[in-house]
């Protein structure tokens, strides 16, 4: 009885000690957007950021080419412009664009990692900044966010 009760005592307090020792990250989430028009199509652009305790760690781009009925009819063109505009992109610094023909257009999405993020944008992801800052950058910038 003694042998259990001490067994017991001992399971209680390792994960008492484990419990304790646990840190919870914290996670935020920006995304914004934009537009503009032209005479061929209107682009929708939008960007979402992960941030992991103040700092960032994710995005994900994605533009949306909306093309007017002139121009649909070169969808296949347009798209393959495209495709080969992002492989010098994605041959320098090893980012996955996908392109993908869509009813109305073409779309272009981006993942980016936070080592990718630093490398393009030369800045410093380890450094602290608040989903405030992020959005006031963008927001300066013709970006709607939320």
């Amino acid at each position: 009885m003694k042998k259990i009760l001490i067994y017991l005592l001992c399971m209680v307090f390792c994960i008492t000690l484990v419990g304790c020792n646990t840190k919870k990250e914290k996670k935020e989430y920006i995304e914004c957007s934009t537009g503009q028009s032209t005479d061929g199509f209107d682009l929708k652009a939008s960007v979402k950021f992960t941030l992991k305790d103040n700092k960032l760690d994710s995005s994900v781009f994605i533009a949306e080419y909306i093309l007017n009925e002139t121009y649909m009819q070169y969808q296949d063109e347009f798209a393959d412009g495209l495709e080969k505009e992002f492989l010098s992109f994605e041959q320098q610094y090893g980012v996955n664009a996908e392109i993908e023909k869509i009813d109305n257009g073409v779309r272009v999405t981006i993942d980016m990692t936070r080592e990718q993020l630093e490398k393009i944008y030369k800045i410093d992801v380890d450094e602290k900044v608040t989903k405030e800052e992020l959005t006031e950058e963008f927001e300066n910038n013709g970006y709607t966010c939320k």
